[in-house]
Order: structure tokens, then sequence, then C-alpha cells
């Protein structure tokens, strides 16, 4: 079979064509036949098409009533009334969409359709469409699937089905959240030519014509890949509808103008990126009373969907405040579930921002946010707002804030947190409720100040603070949720929580704060919170310059309305207690502070009480201190209670720095001085708002010391009470002891017109020896007997010095006393004595009376505590001063010197010898006394005038036995003594008792001594003119010259009188007696000695231990060296032998006169007689004394102990025989007589004799031994003897009296 041809095929398939279309055409006509025909009863099938739409979009339709007609190239249709409501199985997105059509318009093309095999219509539009979407059940789930029948299905017939459609007059309702808006599409047209689809059209919001939106869009593509964008643009859109769901009820935004554009991005169907710009838009807030004007004056924004999310990107932000404006950037982030996140890019300040705070805050935060002036840079802001809240963070830099009622702040950083959740009514009232914005802030700051000097009394340097403060905020409300807050600063460290009911304006405080000092209190103080008076006084109080005071950690509660406290009607609390350890409280400027003390100072709403269970007034022991302050007002008045312990001197210093300086203090200060340890209370009332202190209290006396210092008087043992109340002093009864005797004692005192004045009343019955001991110890024992006296002390203090009265008395009666004369007294005998004393502060006027001999007048200057001028009257002299000074005048019958000296020395030296004696040394003194006992001897007739020239003194004496003139020079140490003694004739001298001690004298203070008597004789002693020159050392006195001198020879010393310790001295003299008639020399002194015509010659060098005058043979050690010229001893007798007494001379020539009598009968002659002695310890040594006279030589060697007076001897006796043949022969013949003749012989011709005598002395002084030793002799050519003289018997031999030795152991006094 052949192929067929290619025409053939080309025919074939064209006829089939043909013929196809053939057929075709007559279907399409009868089709279109039938739809011409069928249109008029198109309603008819209305049902079968609600059923099959309902099916399609699974979705309620109702479509009122369905018309159509054919015209031109198809037919056209008319569906009226068309509803649609999602079914409850539909899914999120379907549940979200109702609207309403009151008509819809389709004009079809029938052949376009016919080609397309799909309905193409010429005309599509919608009129009357009411589209209501909610969004809040819109938004899809995770577990939906997200297709809808629905949205495909209009897609498909937007963009493919429809060339052309329009919809007018309509509306769109978008609800979310709590709120609607409303959309009024004024007209929209779009095109759809193949992939090309454009449109146009006009929108306004919320039914307000003005509101015009224009919006336009050019796409290309399938549906499922459409590329294009969209355009909107807006003029003077007001969305203050949008806003009022968030505002309060009071506040209405009257003026919203919104502008801008948008492009949207389309890119494969869906929004790939959206930006556009917002201009300049203005908003106006107004209230009843104000309005607010912002604005938005540029926004560039872009938003890029990146997945499910959303990024939105706002840059160029411009808000305009009023007059400013900020600038600012953000981003924000919409994720799947519709939350929307944003933050800020760059930093903004706030501070233009308080205007918007201001104006929608109320009541205490709209007030505290205009104090605070807030300023900071906020640098981050990140928000989250969904459905179901919204809630932020924001931190702010370099905050700082102007002190409220709270502090204020400098460059803190803040982070503040917020959250607002969103409930909802009923679900058909659709009206949403805002619950309050809760702010969590976290503020942290180091090393800033805490503005706090308008609440309290200086600013705070904070080291770091660390605050957690929560809020919660609603137009109508501020409070603070319980917060709290740590400060770490020099003054305190606190440990704060609170919080604040706004509602009720409650603030709530509790607090740990540790101040560590009493200072850090004071600065930590609530200036506001308490009346000015109170918070000065308390920082007089506390913030001293040495306050040291720690406190330990304090707790304090608030629980009230600022503007309530003091809480006076208990609408609430205040408690704060602060415990000071060691510190200081200066509780009144005109007191002293205290201190050492440990003190709870106790608020308690409007009252303070400090307690403190011990503490220090200056050195006064607290105790028991109570201080309370009710009402912390000015008006308040401040009680002080306490209990105190201390010495009088220490309580006398808190009265002097006291209120009660110029009463109670002056007077225990000045006036009346107690000494040890005493006790008192203390009550003081001060008043805040004057100074006028009430102090009141008593002081306790167990057992003290008083001086009152104006009479010097002083009191022992005093008991009693003193009471006081600010000036006025009582003490009712107080007992004491003065001078050491028992008183009574009352006394009141007050101010008075003149000053302070004080009346003291005193009396005692004393024991007068025990008083007299005072004076002196010796004067206990003149005195015995109890004295009654009474005594009364009136005393005026003015504002400068004093004056006072003192008068005592009494009778003496009981009192006997051996005090000379005119002060002796018996038991019965009245001597009235009476003392007044008046005086200022500067000198007292003293006159006293005893008896009626006895009168004394003085001034006495109470600086220099000595008279200054006195005058003591004895007997009947006149009873006058004789000018400044001392003085005193006698007129007795008799004076016994030894009687008064102890009393005169005890009076000179001012009773005891106090540094400054109270008399001084009398510059005048007048005696005039008949007779003057003096160491036993009387001196009649005296007249003595002493008188001070140039501060020198000088006494002119004249009496029966003695004149001259005694110089007591100024220059003591320099100058001393002077005494120059006309003439001193004691006749006769009395009998003294043997010192028992010796008087104690240390010659370091005696002064220089020159002593000179013209004619001095003692006892018939001629001493002639007598010379004592003594000149003070380093360690005593150097005697430079002891000398008598009379007609035959003298005496002429000098040595030393040195101290060897404190208690103990030695004397030491040299010097020589020379005398050219010894014998004679000694006449004058009484001694008779029978030495003829022989010169003397003594050589001393003796010292011994203690005083000249303290002298014991004991202590005697030195040299004598001694010689007698040629002469001879006559008629030896009881008082001439005596001068040999220390060699036992006189014992061993009685014995040779017995043995050569016929030698020595006319007395013992000799060429000289000389020898040296060695003294120690009072035992004098001799080995060379030798008496070389014409009848021998006799030589001495032995001791004599002038201690024990004992003396040991060996005298050898060589007669010369030479000249003295017959008394030699005789001696031969009789032995006596021959030894007696050759002693002549020796003595004549002093040669040595062939034969010696020896004899031993020993024995007492009083009764020596002579004993012969032994005789030897030798056989000689004697010469011729020549005038033999026979002895006579008229020569008188030695009596016992002769014997009897010269005692020289000096008579002490």
């Amino acid at each position: 079979m052949s192929k067929p041809s290619g025409n053939t095929w080309i025919t074939t398939s064209l006829s089939i064509l043909w013929r196809s279309a053939t057929i075709l055409l007559v279907c399409a006509a009868v089709l279109i036949t039938a739809i011409r025909l069928s249109l008029p009863h198109t309603n008819h099938i209305n049902a079968h098409v609600t059923q099959y739409l309902s099916q399609q979009l699974n979705a309620h339709i109702v479509i009122g009533k369905i018309d159509g007609y054919w015209e031109g190239n198809g037919p056209h249709l008319t569906l009226h009334q068309v509803n649609l409501t999602p079914n409850s199985t539909a899914d999120s997105q379907a549940q979200g969409v109702e609207f309403e059509l009151n008509n819809i318009y389709v004009e079809v093309d029938l052949f376009a359709s016919i080609l397309q095999w799909s309905i193409v219509t010429e005309k599509f539009e919608l009129q009357g469409l009411q589209l209501d979407l909610d969004l809040n059940k819109a938004q899809p789930t995770e577990l939906e699937n997200t297709s809808s029948n629905l949205p495909d299905l209009l897609q498909d017939i937007l963009l493919n089905k429809l060339e052309y459609f329009s919809v007018i007059e309509s509306s769109i309702n978008i609800k979310q959240t709590n709120q609607t808006q409303h959309i009024d599409i004024k007209q929209l047209s779009w095109i759809n030519n193949g992939v090309m689809h454009k449109g146009t059209g006009e929108i306004f919001f919320n039914n307000n014509p003005e509101n015009i939106a224009q919006v336009s869009a050019q796409l290309i593509g399938q549906p499922d890949n459409l590329h294009g964008t969209v355009f909107l643009e807006t003029q003077k859109i007001a969305f203050g509808r949008w806003l009022s769901a968030y505002m309060p009820a009071h506040i209405e935004l009257d003026q919203s103008a919104a502008q801008g554009n948008a492009w949207l991005t389309i890119d494969g169907s869906a929004i790939t990126q959206v930006r556009g710009q917002i201009t300049p838009t203005q908003l106006r807030w107004k209230d009843a009373q104000s309005s607010l004007i912002t604005s938005i004056q540029n926004v560039d924004f872009m938003a890029i969907p990146q997945g499910d999310t959303w990024l939105v990107n706002a840059q160029n932000v411009v808000v305009g405040i009023n007059d400013t404006t900020l600038a600012m950037n953000f981003s924000a982030l919409r994720d799947a579930t519709g939350t929307w996140s944003l933050s800020s890019i760059t930093p903004f300040a706030v501070a233009p921002l308080q205007a918007v705070g201001e104006f929608f805050l109320s009541g205490n935060a709209q007030s505290w946010l205009t104090q605070a002036q807030p300023q900071a840079q906020v640098s981050n802001i990140e928000l989250v707002a969904n459905k179901a809240q919204w809630l932020g963070q924001i931190t702010f830099e370099h905050v700082a804030l102007q002190q409220t009622s709270l502090p204020g702040v400098n460059d803190l950083q803040l982070i503040a947190s917020f959250k607002q959740t969103k409930s909802t009514t009923a679900i058909d009232s659709l009206q949403s409720v805002h619950s309050p914005v809760l702010v969590g802030i976290q503020i942290k700051g180091e090393e800033q100040s805490l503005l706090t000097d308008q609440l309290l009394a200086q600013n705070i340097t904070m080291h770091a603070l660390d605050a957690s403060l929560y809020l919660s905020i609603d137009p109508y409300e501020f409070s603070i949720l319980p917060s709290r807050i740590t400060l770490a600063s020099d003054l305190v460290q606190a440990d704060v929580e609170l919080a604040y009911r706004g509602s009720e304006d409650v603030l709530s405080i509790s607090a740990l704060l540790a101040p560590e000092t009493a200072k850090n209190v004071v600065k930590l103080l609530p200036t506001t919170l308490m009346g000015t008076q109170t918070y000065q006084y308390l920082v007089n109080a506390l913030d001293t310059d040495t306050q040291t005071g720690t406190i330990t950690p304090t707790r304090l509660i608030w629980h009230g309305a600022g503007q309530d406290f003091p809480f006076e009607r208990n609408n609430g609390v205040f408690q704060a207690s602060l415990f000071m350890h060691q510190g200081q409280f200066k509780f009144g400027n005109q007191w002293p502070m205290l201190s050492e003390l440990d003190l709870e100072l106790a608020f308690e709403n409007n009252d303070l009480v400090m307690r403190a269970p011990s503490g220090k007034i200056l050195d006064v022991t607290l105790a028991d201190l109570t201080a309370t302050l009710p009402g912390l007002s000015s008006q308040s008045l401040l009680t002080i209670d306490a209990t105190g312990s201390g010495s009088g001197y220490a309580l006398a210093q808190v009265m002097a720095q006291s209120s009660l300086a110029s009463s109670l203090g002056q007077l225990l200060n000045e006036n009346i001085i107690i000494s040890n340890a005493l006790s008192a209370t203390l009550n003081l009332q001060i008043p805040l708002d004057n100074d006028d202190v009430i102090a009141s209290g008593t002081i306790e006396l167990p057992n003290n010391y008083i001086q009152f210092t104006d009479v010097d008087l002083a009191l022992t043992q005093a008991q009693g009470q003193l009471s006081f109340v600010n000036d006025k002093i009582t003490v009712n009864t107080l007992s004491a002891k003065l001078f050491d005797q028992p008183i009574a004692l009352s006394l009141d005192g007050a101010n008075s017109a003149d000053g302070y004045t004080a009346k003291v009343a005193l009396s005692g019955d004393w024991d007068v020896a025990q008083f007299a001991h005072l004076a002196s110890a010796e004067y206990a024992h003149a005195f015995a007997g109890q004295a009654t006296w009474q005594g009364r002390l009136n005393l005026q203090l003015p504002q400068s010095g004093m004056h006072y009265t003192f008068d005592l008395n009494s009778d003496l009666v009981g009192v006997t006393h051996s005090l000379p004369a005119p002060f002796a007294k018996t038991p019965d005998t009245i001597m009235p004595l009476s003392i007044r004393a008046t005086g200022t502060d500067l000198a007292s006027e003293i006159n006293a009376t005893l008896g009626d001999d006895v009168r004394f007048a003085g001034v006495l200057p109470h600086k220099e505590k000595q008279f200054s001028r006195a005058h003591l009257a004895l007997g009947a002299s006149e009873f006058q001063g004789t000018g400044v000074g001392f003085s005193i005048s006698a007129n007795l019958p008799r004076l016994d010197v030894g009687e008064w000296y102890q009393t005169l020395d005890r009076l000179l030296a001012g009773f005891g010898g106090t540094t400054t004696p109270i008399f001084s040394t009398p510059e005048r003194i007048f005696m005039a006394i008949d007779q003057v006992t003096l160491a036993n001897q009387t001196i009649h007739n005296i007249n003595a005038t002493a008188k001070q020239s140039d501060n020198n003194w000088q006494i002119d004496l004249n009496a029966r036995e003695a004149r001259g003139t005694v110089r007591l020079f100024n220059d003591w140490l320099g100058s001393g003594i002077d005494i120059q003694a006309d003439y001193i004739n004691i006749s006769s001298l009395a009998q003294t008792p043997l010192a028992t001690s010796r008087p104690s004298i240390d010659p370091r203070t005696l002064p220089p001594i020159a002593f000179t008597c013209t004619q001095c004789r003692v006892v018939d002693n001629n001493l002639g003119e007598v010379t004592l020159r003594t000149t003070p050392t380093e360690t005593g006195m150097r005697i430079n010259q002891l000398m008598t001198q009379n007609d035959h020879g003298g005496v002429n010393l000098t040595g030393t009188w040195d101290t060897t310790t404190d208690t103990s001295s030695r004397t030491a003299i040299n010097g020589e007696i020379t005398s050219d008639d010894f014998g004679a020399f000694l006449n004058e002194f009484t001694f008779s000695t029978g030495i003829k015509d022989s010169a003397a010659r003594f050589k001393l060098d003796l010292a011994w231990d203690n005083a000249p005058f303290d002298f014991a043979f004991a202590d005697v050690n030195g040299n004598v060296d001694w010689s007698l010229s040629d002469g001879y001893l006559t008629e030896i007798s009881d008082k001439g032998s005596r001068i040999f007494t220390l060699l036992s001379l006189d014992s061993l020539v009685r014995k040779l006169s017995l043995d050569f009598r016929d030698v020595f009968a006319k007395g013992f002659f000799y060429d000289k007689i000389n020898g040296t002695m060695t003294i120690e310890n009072g035992i004098a040594f001799t080995q060379d004394t030798v008496v070389d006279g014409g009848a021998g030589e006799i030589d001495i060697a032995g001791y004599s102990d002038l201690v024990n007076q004992e003396l040991n001897y060996t005298v050898s006796f060589a007669p010369n025989v030479t000249g003295n043949l017959p008394a030699l022969v005789y001696f031969m013949v009789n032995p006596p007589t021959a030894i007696a003749a050759l002693a002549v012989n020796q003595v004549l011709t002093s040669a040595k004799v062939f034969s010696n005598i020896n004899y031993s002395i020993s024995g007492a002084f009083s009764a020596p031994v002579v004993t012969e030793l032994e005789r030897q002799s030798t056989e000689v050519q004697l010469p011729q003897r020549q005038n033999v003289q026979v002895l006579k018997s008229d020569d008188v031999p030695l009596t016992e009296i002769d014997k009897i030795p010269v005692n020289l152991q000096p008579q002490t006094k």
C-alpha cells in the first residue's frame, strides 16, 4: 500500500479541522442559544451554585439572588447579597475571613472563554463589599496546614480568570488584639493582561474621606511566581483612633495626620522587601488642662522577610516633642508567631521625653518627674510585643536626677525592664483591658554622688550603688513593688527594702544601716522630716570635733505618707534605733559633752528617746542616762536624767562648763572646792527653741574634802547632800571635820541683784590640843580641853571679784594651855576669842582679839598668801601698825626667850614652814621688856628696835649687860651676818643641864659670819677683843679667822666645817696659841698657874667628827706641838698645877719635891719645856716631851686617854750632879735628899749625869699613882762644894688638892 502524499495529508487534515470547526460552531451556537435562553432563569440554579461554592471554599455561602441576561458578546450576571462565613472546620486563615457583598457584576466574554476553555470576563466588579478580617483568628498554628481553598481560588480568579475587576464603595474591617481598623475602598481597579498585572485605587480610613491613600501595583508573572512592586502613598491619615485603646480616657488625640509612602517588592509571589518613608506627621494630645504636641518628622524604614520572620529597620527617625527633637534609629523583627522585637541602633537623650511623661502621668508620679528633671542617654532599647503581652528593656547611661522627696543622682547606669500583659473581657464585647506596666529597674553606680543635701545634711559620695526597683505604672497610679537598694559609701553601708502604694501614697521602708561612726549619723539625719531645731540639736550633739563613736548596724522602719510625718494621728510608723559605742554627745551648748558613751537613740514616730547605761561627762562617770524628746519640733522640750559619780574636782569642772557656770560652777571651782569621790543626780530640761535650761539635782557627799578658798578653810570627811535648782543651792545639814575636828555646816546660795550670795553657818566643839598641833607639835602639849565655837560666812560673788565676811567667836571656857604670858590661861577662865575677816577676791582684812592683852590686825593679799600689813600687839603696847609689812610691839614686864623661841619660830615660818609663810619676816619689832631670860641668864631693861633697810635687817640692842648692832643682810649667803658689839659683860653664868641632843645644822646652809666684840668679858674671863670670820663653801664652811686677844696673848685659829654626808659633818682647825707671859695670860681667864716669866707657843692641828660645837674627845684626832720658854713654877698649887695634868707633871714634881726638897725649895726652874702629842680618837700619845731644868732633865713617854680620863707614862729623871755636889753626897747618905740636890744641879746646868731615876705614872686623872721603878748611880770625883744651901723649913710640900688633874673635857650646853 502506497504511502499517502503530503498534499493528501494536508487536505485530509484541513477537512477534519473544518468538519470539527463546523461541529464546534454548531455546538457553540446551540450552547449560546441555550445560554441566552436560560439566562433569565439563572436564579433557579441559585441553590446549586451556593452548594458548589460552599464546598469549594469550605465556607457557608449565601447568595440572595442571581440575575442574568445577554448583552453584546456574552452573558451578564449579577449576584445580589452575597454572604460568606467560615465553617467551624475551616482552617485558621479561613476562620478569620467574613464578608458581605451587595452586588457582584460579571460580564463574560463567551468566545474568549470558549477559546481558552475557561471563563474569561470582560468586567468583574464588586460593589458594597464589607470584608471583616479577624487577624487574631487568622494566625495559623504550627499544626495547621496554611493552605486553603479560599485563598487559592481567589488568587486564581483575581489573577487568571479575570482580565479586569474593580471594587467600589466597599470597606474592610481589620481586627487585631483590642482594636479594629476600618478601611474604606473608594475605588480599586485591577487589570490582568496575560502575565502583566496592574492595579490602582484609592482608599481612606476610619470613614474619613480625607484620610486618603493612593495604591498602585505592577506585577509580572503567573500567580505562583509574581514579580513587581506595590506602591502606597498616604496624605493626612488620621490614626489617632488606633492609639485610643492605649490611652487613658481623659486624654484625647485630637490631631494625628500621618503622611508617607511605602514600596513593596514582590518576588516569587512573595513580599521580599518593604521600604518607605514617613514624612512630617503631627500629633496633638489633650486633656482637660493642657495639651502636648508631638511629631514624627521623618522615618526611613525598610522591612525584609527572612523565612517566617520580618526584619524592619527604621533610620533617620526624627521625633518632635513640643519644641525639641529626638534623632534615633531602630530595628525590629517579627517572627512567625506574630511577636515583634524592637531594638535601638543609636543612642539618644531622654530629656525631651520629660514633657511626654509629665503629660501622660498624673498625681505624685507627675510631680516627681517635674521636680526630678531626668537626664540620661538611652544606649539600648529592646522591645518585644505579641498578642499576649509586650515587654522590653531600656539601658540608660549617665542617668542624672535632681533630688526631690527622693535622692538625686549623677552619672549612673540604669537598666529598665518592663512588661505589660493583655487580657480580654467577654468575647462579644471585644474590648481589651490593659494591665499596668511592670517596670524593673537595675541601677549601678560607682564613685558617684548621691544628691541628698536637701534631704540630709550633705550629698553622699557612693563607692557602690546597686538597686533593684520594681514599679507598677498605669496612667492613674504609680507604685513601687517590693524592691531593694544596697549602698556603700564613706558615710554608710545601707541595705534598703522598700515599697510604695501610689493609690494611698504610702511608702514602706525597712533599712539596715551601718553608718559606722557617729559623725556619719549626723550627716544622715533627714533635715526635712524632723523639725529644724531638733535636727540642729542632734547635729550639735553628735558632730563634735573629737567624735570617735562607732555605730552598730541599725534597723530603720518607715510606713506611711511623707506628708503625714510624724504620724501624730497614728497613721504611720517611723522607728529607728542607733546604737553608738564609746561616742560623744553634746547635749547642750552650755554643757560639756558626754563621752565614752554607749548610747541608744530610739526614734519612735514623733518622739526621740536616748538611753545610755554608762558614759562620762568630763571626768564624771555617768549611769542610767535617759533623755526624752517628745515631739520632734522646735517647741519640743528635751528632758535628761542621769546619775553620776566622780571626784569633786571633776564635778566642779562639769559645772564650770555648764549653764550653771556663774552660780554652782563658780562656787565649786573658786569658792568651795570639793575633793574626793562623790555622787550626783542631774535633771535637765532643755527647750529647743530657747536657752532657758532648767538644771536641778543633788550632790551626795559620802566622805569628802571641802575647801573654802575665800577664807582658807578646809573641811574633811564631809557627809551630806547638796541640792540645786539652777542657781539656788541648799545644804541643810553637813557634817565634816575642820582641822581634823568635827563641825556642822549649813549653806544657802542664790543669785541676787549684787551677784551670787552664799550664806554658810558653822559650829564646832573642838579639842584645842589637837588644833594646836596643826601649828606645832610642841603646842599640842601646851593645850588641853574642849572649845565650843560658832562661825558664819557671808559670801557675795558679783560678776567680777567677790566680797565676804567671816566671824568666829568662842569663850574658850574649858581650855587651858601653858603658853607664856600674855596667852596663859586656866580651864575656868573666860578668855574671849573673836576673829572677824572681811575681804574681796584680792585681799582680806583680819582683826582678832584674845582676852585683854593680845590684839592683831592685818591685811592678807590672796595672791601672795602673805600679810602685806600686819601688827601684833602684846601687853600694854599701843595697838597700831606702823606701815606696810609685819610689825610687832610688846610692852611686857618679863619675857622668857626660851619659852618664846619655838612660838616665834613657828609664827614667823607660817605655822610649819610653808613655801610662802603667811607672815613675812617682821620689818619692825619694838620691845620694852623689864626682864628677859635667855639660857637661864637674865638681861635687864632691854630696849630693842629691829628695822629693815634695803631688805637688810639692823637690830639695835641696849641693855644693862650688852650693847651693839646686828646686821642681817638680804644677800644671806653672800653677805650673811655682821655683829658689832661695843661690849658684852656677862657677870655670871647660870648652870644649864647637859643637852641630851645637839641641833643638827648643815654648814652649807650657813651664811658668812662676821663677829667683832671690842671688849668681851664672860664671868670675869677677859677675852679681850674677839673676832670671828667665816665664809660658806660648796661642802660647808671655812673658818677664816677665830681670834681672841688680850694684853698677854691670844688665840688665832683657822679651819673648816664640811659635810661628809647629808646627815654628818667634820670639823678641822689649825693655828696657834701664843703668849709673852703665859702665866699672866692664863690669869686673865682666872687661872692662877704659878708660871712666871715664861712665854708660850702652842701649834694645833686637830679634827673631829660633827660640828665645831659638837665636840667629843673620842672623835678628836690630830697633833699638838708646844713649848714654854725659860721660867719657873712657884708655889705649885691646886689651880696652878692643873695645866700639867695631861702629862701628870704635877705628880712628878711633887714626888721630886719630896725627894729633893732642898733643890726645889724656891720653885721649879726650867730653861724650856717642849714636846709633841699625837691624838688618835681621844688618846694623846707623846714620846718626846722633855723638861729641861737646872736640876736635871725629865724625859716623858706614854699616853693620856682623854675619853676615860686615864694615863700611863714612863718618866726618866737624870740629875745634874756637877753643880750640886752637896746634894749628891746627901743623896748618897740619904737618897731622897741626895736626889733632890742632884735634880737642882741638873736644872741649873742641863748636863747629863751619871745617875738616872725611872718612874711610872698611871691611873686616873683624878688619882695618878707615881711608882719608882729603879735608881742608877756611878762613883765620880766630886768638886768642892760651894754655897751649899740648906733646905728651909718654910717650903710647902705638895698637897692632895695639887694632885687633882685638870678636866680637859669641855662642858657642853
